[in-house]
């Protein structure tokens, strides 16, 4: 195992990216007044941490589920995590914790926005440019952020380290041997690859994620149930709708979780009502 590279360059949160001049001197200002040190050693979240406590109990406890062979195990939203996953090595070797800082900027408007977003209180409506913009932000970021993308980058360098080489590796070398590009090198493409992503406009991006909504409540991933609080009074039935439903109704009162969540809620938590025939 060798590894195919040195580290090119230090980390720049805009990289190749083609920005304003404007757009880019603020990202200076910033990779200037930030400190290098902050979120070295510490351990970074693929799936960011507020999100996965939407999926936690009252006690914060949360059930993961491993997809090369199907185990359910208990964990916790801090646990989730990877120490030093995005961890820049400079040049002259010393650590860079700036991308996790980057990514925690993201992440925190993403956060404000999913809260305003799943609030009762807020009047149903579309989405202003700016909530696209945010949204669609953090969507292309995590699309590049994990270890599959990572190892996508590895299976790529290796491959191409190969091909390279040609003749000089026998085919037991090419069995044997694998080339390990250096960590910074997905860090690096990150910011390129999430902006590729994040032009494809709101336009087109929000449809695939209304989409990719659609599927998961229809249970293609897995099972998918609907749970609705129960009726506080009773309503007669000239003030119900054709589907037994009340002409008035509280606004998102209906959850939805996957089977394997609700079986972890504990008696008396939560919503009890089961699901209603043929509503998604």
């Amino acid at each position: 195992m060798w590894s195919t590279q040195e580290p090119e360059a230090d980390f720049s949160p805009t990289g190749s990216i083609p920005v304003a001049l404007e757009q880019d001197r603020h990202a200076q200002r910033w990779l200037e007044s930030s400190d290098p040190a902050i979120g070295v050693g510490a351990r970074h979240h693929t799936v960011p941490a507020f999100y996965l406590r939407r999926f936690a109990n009252s006690d914060g406890r949360l059930l993961v589920r491993d997809r090369p062979t199907g185990r359910l195990f208990p964990s916790t939203a801090s646990k989730l995590a990877i120490k030093d996953f995005y961890t820049v090595v400079n040049q002259d070797g010393t650590f860079d914790g700036r991308m996790e800082q980057l990514l925690a900027k993201v992440e925190g408007e993403a956060a404000q926005l999913l809260k305003l977003l799943l609030s009762p209180y807020r009047k149903p409506g579309p989405l202003t440019q700016a909530e696209q913009v945010t949204l669609c932000q953090f969507v292309a970021f995590q699309m590049v952020r994990g270890p599959r993308k990572r190892r996508e980058v590895e299976l790529q360098a290796d491959y191409a380290a190969k091909l390279q080489a040609g003749d000089e590796l026998t085919e037991q070398d090419l069995r044997e041997i694998t080339a390990v590009p250096h960590p910074n090198e997905h860090i690096r493409l990150m910011g390129p690859v999430s902006f590729a992503i994040f032009d494809l406009a709101p336009e087109r991006m929000l449809p695939l994620l209304e989409g990719l909504a659609d599927r998961t409540l229809a249970g293609e991933f897995e099972p998918v149930v609907c749970l609705e609080a129960p009726e506080l009074v009773d309503v007669p039935e000239s003030l119900r709708r054709s589907d037994g439903l009340p002409v008035y109704r509280r606004h998102m009162g209906a959850k939805y979780a996957t089977a394997a969540a609700r079986t972890r809620r504990r008696p008396g938590c939560g919503w009890t009502r089961p699901p209603r025939s043929g509503r998604r």
